[in-house]
């Protein structure tokens, strides 16, 4: 079963620091972006994208939470459907952290072992 460690860096340094100050340090200067992805899906008669193009950026100063969008299709061969346009959408910036209130974080699982 997969896992994953569920604290940010600069939460994880005391407890490193407890064992390592140097790697504690380090981790506590570390910057994080609160990130999330959708992938979505239109119906292709009512989004239909240029196939040539593979998405687009968001600019920071758009002030969105989106900050890019791929088009799947274009992108990934295998996820090009005839009847539908699907959409990878990325959300969150370092410094905003509107996407970890849009999509909280899943509970922790136990490491294996």
């Amino acid at each position: 079963m997969p896992w994953y460690w569920p604290f940010r860096a600069h939460i994880a340094a005391d407890l490193v620091a407890s064992i390592d100050v140097d790697a504690g340090t380090l981790l506590a200067e570390w910057q994080h972006a609160s990130v999330a992805l959708a992938t979505i899906a239109y119906d292709r008669a009512d989004l239909e994208v240029d196939p040539a193009q593979s998405g687009f950026l968001v600019g920071r100063s758009e002030g969105l939470l989106m900050t890019a969008c791929s088009f799947a299709g274009s992108k990934w061969a295998h996820l090009d459907h005839p009847e539908r346009t699907v959409l990878r959408v990325s959300c969150g910036r370092i410094g905003r952290y509107a996407a970890q209130r849009v999509f909280p974080t899943r509970p922790a699982r136990s490491p294996p072992g």
